[in-house]
């Protein structure tokens, strides 16, 4: 179920009353008791693009949401981080493989449904191109690792709109 961000608030966390927050639709809600206001921005989190030899490194998800679909080895960016930073501590923990050189691709934004909340996020995506097959393991979230020639990538299988856009992203701009 697509749980609304508008639909998840029912008190306000500035006065305590219920039902008086406003949504306008686009990006804030205000409330009517007291009139503060609350901004809901996307959430951040990153992907990386591997190409090797053998093709793109695609991780499979251990876990909902979209459990056992492709997608790229990444995360959510924690507070105070990078998303440098972050791309590499995620490729650690997912794939135990990070690459010396990451480059920033593209970024898309995306719902990420998760325990019936709805997280609009914006997915910053890294590239790297490898003149090898590195070793890796699947962690973490990844329940496995698998590698997949550009002209063999089935969008259907992917997990995320943003995952699906990045890649496109990557064939249109990237030869």
């Amino acid at each position: 179920m697509r749980q609304h961000i508008k639909n998840q608030f029912k008190f306000c966390p500035f006065c305590g009353k219920e039902d008086t927050f406003i949504f306008d639709d686009v990006k804030m809600f205000t409330c009517s008791n007291c009139k503060q206001t609350y901004f809901v921005n996307p959430v951040a989190a990153c992907g990386a693009i591997i190409e090797t030899p053998e093709g793109i490194l695609f991780a499979k998800r251990k876990y909902e949401p979209r459990k056992d679909f492709t997608d790229l080895p990444g995360g959510f960016i924690d507070l105070h981080e990078t998303a440098e930073v972050a791309v590499r501590r995620e490729l650690e923990e997912e794939i135990s493989f990070v690459p010396e050189q990451l480059d920033f691709l593209c970024s898309y934004p995306n719902d990420y449904i998760f325990d019936n909340m709805l997280y609009t996020t914006l997915d910053l995506y890294f590239y790297s191109r490898l003149d090898f097959v590195p070793n890796v393991v699947a962690g973490d979230d990844a329940k496995d690792i698998e590698f997949v020639k550009r002209e063999d990538i089935d969008m259907n299988l992917l997990a995320f709109s943003s995952t699906v856009k990045s890649i496109e992203y990557l064939l249109k701009n990237i030869k």
